[in-house]
């Protein structure tokens, strides 16, 4: 299923109206003319019918035989007209030079086709070998066209007549209509010709300009698709407890690209802004499906392994997303990048199952430390992080050191996001106190990393201190 295209701008159908205005002449004469041949044929058939002992019968036939005749020639030339009438492409133009070409070019180019067919490779060759075929028999092709006359003429008069190899038959011969055929044949063969390549020049030329059209807009939508984010590996800051599993909100577009067929797309590009359309729809598997696609065939891409890293975050698959996130810090080389990055690994190694999830979360706020790109947040996490740890060695029977190493690597992280961020309603104090005592300040239940400290005096009294 292709995208239908937008909506034409007031330019583009100003123009389609006028190109159609001038045709709709042609279009009412080329009507009236064969209801003129129509009328025609029936007047020759009805006086040929009169010479004859059966009258109704032989007009008739006159009739059946013109309108055959006709229809044939008619065909022949639309055929002819059709190929000639199909348009080139830019592709077949000339080339010249980039600045030469900007120089010279005029809106209408701009809307020119810009794809090449096999149609028109077909077109093009037998154009060209009709003309040079028809140039050099024009004697040959001339003399079959009479021939063809004669025929229908001798069929009407109900005569043998012999057309072999003797030329003689090129002659007018009194007591056939041949000249009457030879005619009709000559005027359908013309008017079907004119007809069809001005339909095609024009009727066809704008169906193709507007399937085109489509299929860029198309190709550009995906584009967009790609730009945008599908979400954002984000949660435990100010107001907001838990992981934001919550997609970009999907637009129409979105909703028109998840319908489109998968098969159809070979570019990476294409295949990531498909992915992420489904993605916001929250096809997630079928997305991060087409992302690993996309991603062997732009190995060197960390815009899409980022992508796979927001649609696991959505699929609550913590683990896969810390794992593709440190595959970017690998490979990236630049520190502000790189921080955020240690930031968003960070955040979501505090959902990772426990105990391989503290343990990176640990190792990371290591790392930003390090690096001094720690802030208020880094601090809040790694507090949290030892505080799983805490609990985790309380139900596994961790020994009292290991405990007490971590009290107080908590206990520290926690000084430092009062230090970092005194005031006591900013945003990190404000989720220090929800992860420390979910139940009384309201928050959710489940983000409670520090609620294993609730009654340790001395994680209250740095907690809830004022300036």
């Amino acid at each position: 299923m292709a995208l239908q295209p937008g909506n034409p701008s007031a330019a583009d159908t100003e123009y389609v109206q006028a190109v159609l205005a001038r045709l709709q002449p042609i279009e009412t004469f080329a009507r009236r003319f064969y209801c003129f041949l129509g009328v025609v044929i029936f007047l020759v058939g009805f006086a040929i019918g009169i010479d004859s002992d059966t009258i109704i019968a032989s007009a008739f036939l006159m009739w059946g035989v013109s309108l055959a005749v006709a229809t044939a020639a008619t065909m022949v030339g639309a055929l002819l007209g059709f190929l000639f009438g199909i348009p080139r492409s830019l592709q077949q133009r000339p080339a010249i030079a980039p600045a030469a070409a900007e120089a010279i070019q005029t809106p209408s180019d701009k809307s020119r086709l810009l794809s090449n067919t096999s149609v028109e490779e077909i077109s093009d060759w037998l154009t060209k070998i009709i003309i040079g075929v028809g140039l050099v028999q024009f004697h040959t092709f001339v003399g079959y066209l009479y021939k063809a006359a004669l025929l229908a003429a001798a069929f009407v008069a109900a005569r043998e007549i012999d057309v072999g190899a003797d030329d003689r038959w090129l002659h007018y011969q009194p007591g056939f209509a041949s000249p009457f055929f030879l005619a009709l044949i000559l005027i359908c063969l013309i008017a079907g010709c004119l007809v069809v390549y001005l339909e095609t020049r024009t009727r066809l030329t704008l169906l193709f300009v507007s399937a085109e059209k489509a299929t860029k807009e198309e190709e550009k939508k995906l584009i967009d698709s790609a730009a945008r984010s599908v979400a954002k590996i984000q949660g435990r800051l100010a107001g907001q407890s838990g992981p934001s599993n919550t997609p970009t909100p999907a637009t129409q577009d979105d909703r028109e690209i998840a319908k489109l067929s998968r098969e159809k797309l070979t570019e990476p590009r294409e295949i990531v802004g498909w992915a992420l359309a489904q993605a916001r729809t929250k096809n997630y598997d079928v997305a991060e499906d087409a992302l690993r696609d996309a991603l062997q065939k732009a190995p060197e891409d960390d815009e899409i392994r980022l992508r796979i890293a927001e649609v696991r975050w959505l699929r609550r698959n913590f683990a896969g997303c810390v794992d593709m996130l440190k595959e970017v810090v690998e490979r990236t080389s630049d520190p502000a990048k790189k921080t955020k990055l240690l930031k968003q690994i960070l955040l979501a190694s505090l959902y990772t199952p426990e105990p391989q999830g503290f343990r990176d979360a640990i190792d990371t706020s290591d790392q930003l430390i390090r690096e001094n790109a720690a802030d208020a947040l880094v601090y809040l996490r790694r507090a949290a992080a030892f505080g799983q740890k805490y609990d985790w060695l309380v139900r596994n029977a961790g020994s009292e050191a290991e405990r007490k190493d971590t009290h107080d690597a908590a206990l520290d992280a926690v000084k430092e996001v009062v230090q970092l961020s005194p005031g006591y309603d900013s945003g990190p104090r404000t989720l220090l106190r929800q992860i420390f005592a979910p139940g009384p300040e309201g928050s959710d239940p489940n983000d409670n990393d520090l609620e294993v400290f609730k009654t340790d005096s001395e994680f209250r009294t740095v907690i809830y201190s004022k300036p």
